[in-house]
């Protein structure tokens, strides 16, 4: 599978030229067992493998994109653990903002995709959203306003740049780059 990712990017990229060695990363198993498919990529590619780095759990550097989302979240085994939980939008973004709290270790983490998931947890936390206006609508429909007029005053409720959004009076985009001109009231139940 990264064979293909490595050597379709380096198709992709104008100034492969600038490419000077692919360092391959998350590499799971013996080395040794690699070496067959280092000699593969510096010939097919022309470009030096300059090392491999191992997987590593628990590694705390952020993860590359939202794929690596689930990775982000634990269960603490201290006893009265705070549960913060983080709503899972489709536009997510700024997710690493959440991965700091691993290590937290009376911090249990968990993802909500829908309003049902949420439970009554101590911190209920918006992420960062690449589409605001969107993401709002996918929680309106699910009646997010009404979930948290049920959890205020007993949870710490927190919104991250577009999910600090989400809580606006109004929200208007007026070139409309989610596809239409939109404005949204505040109402997300």
């Amino acid at each position: 599978m990264f064979f293909a990712s490595i050597i379709g990017t380096l198709a992709l990229i104008p100034e492969k030229q600038r490419v000077k060695g692919l360092i391959i990363n998350k590499f799971r198993g013996d080395v040794q067992l690699f070496e067959e498919g280092i000699r593969f990529l510096e010939s097919y590619t022309g470009i030096p493998v300059l090392g491999v780095i191992p997987h590593m759990d628990r590694h705390e550097i952020e993860q590359e994109d939202s794929l690596g989302v689930q990775a982000v979240q634990q269960i603490s085994r201290v006893e009265h653990a705070i549960e913060l939980v983080v709503c899972k939008h489709p536009y997510m973004s700024n997710f690493t903002d959440i991965e700091p709290f691993l290590n937290e270790p009376d911090i249990t983490i968990r993802w909500a995709e829908t309003v049902a998931d949420i439970g009554h947890p101590d911190i209920l936390l918006l992420p960062g959203t690449k589409s605001t206006i969107a993401d709002l609508r996918y929680w309106k429909q699910q009646k997010l306003g009404a979930k948290l007029s049920e959890l205020y005053g007993n949870t710490w409720i927190v919104g991250l740049c577009g999910g600090f959004q989400l809580f606006a009076e109004t929200l208007t985009d007026p070139q409309g780059y989610d596809g239409t001109a939109v404005e949204m009231k505040k109402d997300l139940a």
